[in-house]
Formats: C-alpha cells, structure tokens, sequence
C-alpha cells in the first residue's frame, strides 16, 4: 500500500493499527517484522526494526505528518466527567505540542523540516496510543482537586519511509509514564502540560539520536 494513498486513511483506522501492531510486537519481540525490518537490539526505545540496507544518509530533511493520538481503552469509561468534546480538546492540544516539540528538537539537531515530499526527504509517521491521563484537567462544577502519584503514561509508535517511493524503513514502539512522585500531588493543566512535554521531547531526542546513529554521525 502506497504512502500516498496511506496518508489519506482515516486517523481512527490508523491508530487501530498501531494499537494492535505495538501489542503484537511487544510480546514477542520477534527478530524480523511482516514487512522484512530487522529487530535492533542496541535502540533505546523498547523496540526498533529496521530495513537492513536502509541508507539513511541520503535525506536532507524531514517531513512529519499529523500525529494521530488514541487513549488507552474504556479511558473515558474510568473518567465520566470527560466529555467527547474534552477527548478532542485534549487531543488537539497534544498533537499542537508533539509537532512544537518534534520540529523544534530536529530542527536544532540539524534535520531541517519541510511539507512537500521529495527524493531526499524522510517521511516521518507518528501514533500516540494507549494514551491514559490520571488526573485530565476539564471543566466541572464548582472546585474540586485531584491528588496523583503520576500524571500518567502513553506509547509512541512511529514508521520511517522514504518520501518518494512510499517504502517503509523503520519502526519504533516506545512507552513513558509520567514521573513517580513519591508521593501525592495535585494535578492541573500546568502539570499534566509539563510532564507531555518532558516526554515528548524524551521521545524526539530519541529520534534525533537515532538518526545520528543511523547516519553515521555517532556510535
């Protein structure tokens, strides 16, 4: 299936895939992926495969298209106060933050980022899946406060192709939790934003470093 014709699927149906991908992937580790990517043992996220003759050397830039987010099953079911308009406004607010966050680490990182497919542009697809916030900050009658131990956790899922030709040449599949407080705080947007991002930019160095590698610029 072409990458053109992959980008004009719906969002839903993607975050589907993944979903059932990255849990497939993550229990049996297997050495080699369906679409022949090999497994890489020395990546610092939780599971990396990539095409063996990959040249990764030959992109200049980097295009990213929208992140696609979906939250952790029967999520809203355990937080009834949230509405279907809160899930979008949450999502809306994280995927503005994922492509601030990505660009800004990859631009600085010396990966340049454009909009147009090209020969020597690597096509970046990324996925938040199983996303589960303890405490979401929504509108609700009167004050209350919410004390938590974690602001919560999410996976990345994310494929690599080249641009061109639609052809994939890596995957990555990585889950973060928010930091163990030790003890209970008090959650709010302030909070929940900062450990996003904290995470977030985790996840982008990652990339960026792993790019490094793959290029060649460091062991």
């Amino acid at each position: 299936m072409g990458i053109k014709y992959l980008a004009k699927a719906p969002a839903l149906l993607f975050c589907m895939f993944f979903l059932t991908s990255s849990v497939a992937v993550a229990a049996d580790n297997p050495e080699k992926s369906y679409d022949g990517l090999v497994r890489k043992h020395d990546a610092k996220a939780a599971a990396v495969y990539v095409k063996p003759e990959a040249d990764f050397s030959i992109y200049k830039s980097v295009r990213i298209l929208d992140v696609d987010i979906a939250f952790k099953k029967n999520w809203q079911r355990e937080h009834r106060g949230v509405t279907k308009n809160d899930m979008e406004r949450i999502k809306r607010r994280l995927a503005e933050m994922f492509r601030e966050v990505f660009v800004d680490v990859l631009e600085k990182g010396g990966y340049p980022v454009v909009y147009e497919d090209g020969d020597d542009v690597l096509l970046i697809r990324p996925a938040i899946i199983d996303l589960d916030i303890t405490a979401p900050d929504v509108m609700t009658a009167g004050r209350s406060r919410t004390y938590v131990t974690s602001a919560g956790a999410a996976t990345l899922y994310i494929e690599l192709y080249d641009s061109s030709t639609g052809e994939i040449l890596a995957r990555a599949i990585d889950r973060k939790s928010g930091r163990d407080y030790g003890s209970w705080r008090m959650s709010s947007s302030v909070t929940n934003s900062a450990e996003a991002r904290r995470i977030l930019k985790q996840w982008a160095r990652m990339l960026k470093e792993g790019l490094d590698r793959a290029e060649g610029k460091r062991e």
